[in-house]
């Protein structure tokens, strides 16, 4: 088992004390669209669940390519995950800033470190 902790986000920021994991062993899709990716795992054998990232951007092209890039970022991390390359829960998003950084995601004409607006997990 491979566990990844996503901390929740909401208005650009870090909810103290709700972060989430996920095997990423049961990750089965991962799906961009607009502003959003949506990385859908299997709960058990019969639920399915979604961690979804909301994004913000100065036009839909950026909304795009940042989502793109979350997916890219996530993609990658599993796969180490996956190859024994990193031991422990690996923190997918430690701070904010950082986050950004080694996704590369921005908000043109936004404030610092805002392209991420929300993680959500249903």
């Amino acid at each position: 088992m491979h566990l990844m902790k996503i901390n929740k986000v909401t208005t650009d920021a870090i909810v103290a004390n709700t972060p989430f994991y996920i095997n990423t062993s049961s990750v089965s899709k991962i799906v961009t669209a607009a502003a959003t990716c949506v990385v859908t795992f299997n709960v058990d054998a019969d639920t399915p669940g979604t961690i979804t990232f909301t994004v913000d951007g100065a036009d839909a092209a950026e909304k795009l390519l940042n989502v793109t890039k979350i997916a890219d970022y996530f993609s990658d991390t599993m796969c180490q995950l996956e190859q024994g390359l990193q031991r422990g829960v690996f923190n997918l998003i430690p701070t904010i800033a950082e986050f950004h950084t080694v996704t590369g995601i921005v908000h043109t004409g936004g404030t610092a470190n805002t392209a991420l607006i929300t993680t959500a997990i249903a």
